[in-house]
C-alpha cells in the first residue's frame, strides 16, 4: 500500500479512482440480518470431515458470514442512536447510555457533573462504534482458526485467537513461553468469539490506526474497497506484523472476499452483476 494513498484516506477524504462495485454474494442478502437468538445456539460445524478445500472455504464463508451481518446490524443501530444525540442536547437517561457505551469502548470521559457530551467524545465514540467489513473479519477469521479446525476454534469456539489472563479463562496453549500467564480465551458460542473480536478492533489502542483509516472511507462512501487498506492497521494482532497483513490481504483478494462488502460503511455501489445486466 502507498503512504500517500493512505494518508488522503485519513487526512483528505479523497475520492478514489477505482470503480469496481461489488454486491454481496449470490444467495446471499446485504440487508436481512439472522436474528441473535438464532446465532447463538449455533454450533461450529466439524470442518475436518469435509476433505475438498474449496468446498470447505465456501462453506466456512457460509457459516461465519450471518453473525458479521447480525455484529454489522447491531452496530448499526446503536450507531444511528448516536448520531441522532449529536444534535440535539440529551436528557438524564441519554447521558447514561452514553456514559456507558463510553466505558464499553474505552472513551475517556468524566461525565459526572456533564450536562452536554463533549464534541471530542462524540467524535470519539463515532469512530469506535462503527462496521467491519466481513472480507477482513472472514480472512482473519479464516487465518486465525485454520479454517474453523484449529484446537481453539473446536474446544473454545475461538475463531479469531483472542487471549485472556485470568487463570481458567481459557485454554492454555502447548507453545506458550515459560513465565507467561495468558490463555487462549474459550466462548460460550460462536456468536461470542465474533462479538468479541469486533469489541477488540472497536476499542483497543493497538488498532486507533484502523479506526482511523476505516473512518476516511466511510466519508467518501468507498466502505465496499476498504478492507484491504484496514488490514494495515492489524499490525499489532499478531507478532509477525508486516507478514500477517500482507497474508491477511492476499486471502482477502485470493478468495474474492470484497464481494460481501457491498453495504458496509456508507458504501452505495451496484453489485457487478447487476451493473453487468444493465449494460446487456
Amino acid at each position: 500500500m502507498q503512504q500517500g494513498l493512505r494518508v488522503c484516506v485519513i487526512a483528505v477524504g479523497c475520492w478514489w479512482a477505482a470503480t469496481t462495485y461489488y454486491g454481496a454474494p449470490e444467495g446471499v442478502s446485504g440487508e436481512g440480518a439472522v436474528s441473535s437468538s438464532a446465532l447463538l445456539g449455533k454450533p461450529l460445524p466439524d470442518f475436518n470431515q469435509i476433505a475438498d478445500v474449496g468446498e470447505k472455504k465456501r462453506r466456512f464463508f457460509d457459516f461465519l458470514y450471518p453473525f458479521i451481518v447480525e455484529q454489522n446490524r447491531q452496530i448499526a443501530e446503536t450507531r444511528s442512536r448516536l448520531l441522532a444525540l449529536r444534535e440535539k442536547e440529551p436528557n438524564d437517561r441519554e447521558l447514561r447510555w452514553l456514559s456507558d457505551l463510553a466505558r464499553k469502548y474505552r472513551v475517556n470521559w468524566e461525565v459526572e457533573e456533564a450536562s452536554a457530551v463533549p464534541p471530542q467524545v462524540m467524535d470519539e465514540l463515532l469512530m469506535r462504534v462503527d462496521q467491519i467489513p466481513p472480507s477482513l473479519v472472514m480472512a482473519q477469521a479464516a487465518n486465525e482458526s485454520a479454517w474453523g479446525t484449529s484446537r481453539f476454534a473446536r474446544q473454545g469456539n475461538n475463531l479469531f485467537g483472542q487471549w485472556c489472563f485470568k487463570p481458567g479463562c481459557g485454554i492454555v496453549p502447548a507453545s506458550r513461553p515459560e513465565g507467561k500467564s495468558y490463555e487462549v480465551r474459550r466462548f460460550k458460542s460462536v456468536a461470542g468469539s465474533v462479538a468479541g473480536y469486533f469489541h477488540n478492533i472497536n476499542s483497543q489502542p493497538s488498532y486507533h490506526e484502523l479506526r482511523e483509516l476505516r473512518r476516511g472511507f466511510r466519508r467518501v462512501g468507498r466502505g465496499h474497497e476498504a478492507s484491504e487498506w484496514l488490514a494495515e492497521g492489524l499490525l499489532a494482532y499478531s507478532s509477525r506484523g508486516e507478514d500477517y497483513v500482507r497474508e491477511i490481504q492476499a486471502m482477502i483478494r485470493t478468495n474474492q472476499l470484497a464481494e460481501y462488502d457491498y453495504g458496509v460503511l456508507g458504501s452505495t455501489g451496484v453489485a457487478r452483476k447487476d451493473a453487468d445486466s444493465k449494460e446487456g
